[in-house]
């Protein structure tokens, strides 16, 4: 009875050590997606200022 109780503690110990990891794990992919999610908006950005820009200048020559 005794040993059963401690490999369940044991279990409970490395389950909470994989939920850790897991909450570590999900930090680090929601920080990298925000990452990612910026530079992309940011990149689309300045495709839409120079594309627009450029039809402007080209419209205003012609």
């Amino acid at each position: 009875m005794v040993a059963e109780v401690e490999v369940d503690v044991v279990g409970v110990d490395a389950a909470a050590e994989d939920v850790a990891v897991d909450e570590e794990v999900v930090f680090l992919a929601v920080v990298f997606l925000a990452v990612v999610f910026l530079v992309v908006v940011f990149f689309f950005d300045v495709f839409l200022v120079v594309f627009f820009t450029g039809i402007n200048s080209e419209s205003e020559a012609s």
